[in-house]
């Protein structure tokens, strides 16, 4: 996995719920510095009861630490938007922190990564060092320390992170193919189905509540759905037994609206494609 560690003074936080889009996470303000670099023994600060909580589960899985520097306009909305305290004064030793490891998702703009400007979506972060968050009359910036975790439930290559361009995407993802194709016939009855998106999409969007088949009369097909490439572009709907066994069965494949791409856009039309089984 590449590392970053390229920012400049209008870059972006928003910071959310484990699993929140960007449209849905908090805007925090600025900062410089930012750095990502691989770590598993970054501390979790003074606060005992936050740092007993940490489990074996936590402390045997990789993880990277991310710094960066914000000043105290940024550090005051980051403190009220994880703990609902703006008090400024140990803020992360709050109800919010205390006794769990409370997760979050981060998404930072305005990365400069290759001449292009970025965002990076980091999927599963824990806030660290709560007692460096003391309110301090002389102190003008301060260095934040968060820790990435491994997230099982990304797809390969982005357990860590997902980086998307931030300058431009505010477009809604659609499907660019289908297969079977719409209006297949003689497709084999044990097949599956695919739908392709144009960019990549968020893995949490996809269940058997957004992807699935039904019959001509309506009857939904038993299954499981999942993304089906490293990319996050494809889906794949696995029927739990053989379609139509006796053949020239008609299925229709949906994909209702609501899916969102990296950037947060969500998908705003329903796909339905139909497909005729053979006879064996």
């Amino acid at each position: 996995m590449t590392l970053y560690a390229a920012v400049g003074p209008a870059t972006d936080i928003k910071i959310g719920a484990y699993g929140a889009a960007e449209g849905a996470s908090t805007s925090v303000g600025s900062m410089t510095d930012f750095k990502l670099t691989p770590s598993r023994e970054v501390e979790y600060g003074t606060h005992g009861a936050y740092r007993n909580a940490r489990t074996d589960a936590y402390a045997h899985t990789p993880a990277y630490a991310a710094t960066f520097t914000v000043d105290d306009a940024t550090k005051a909305n980051l403190a009220y938007a994880l703990s609902g305290d703006s008090s400024g004064t140990d803020v992360l030793a709050g109800s919010a922190f205390t006794g769990s490891l409370t997760t979050y998702v981060v998404y930072v703009k305005g990365l400069s990564i290759a001449g292009t400007a970025k965002g990076i979506k980091l999927n599963k972060c824990v806030f660290t060092d709560p007692s460096e968050w003391a309110t301090s009359n002389e102190q003008q910036t301060w260095e934040i320390t968060m820790e990435v975790l491994y997230d099982a439930t990304a797809c390969g290559g982005a357990e860590f992170w997902t980086t998307y361009d931030s300058a431009t995407d505010t477009t809604a993802p659609t499907v660019s193919s289908f297969l079977p194709v719409d209006g297949a016939t003689a497709v084999a009855c044990g097949t599956t189905f695919r739908w392709t998106w144009g960019e990549e999409i968020m893995a949490d969007d996809v269940d058997t509540s957004r992807y699935f088949l039904h019959s001509s009369s309506g009857v939904v097909v038993s299954g499981s759905v999942a993304v089906y490439n490293a990319s996050a572009t494809v889906v794949e709907f696995t029927p739990s037994g053989n379609l139509g066994a006796s053949g020239n069965c008609v299925y229709h494949a949906i994909a209702t609206a609501g899916q969102r791409d990296i950037a947060g856009n969500r998908s705003t039309v329903t796909y339905s494609t139909e497909f005729t089984t053979s006879a064996s």
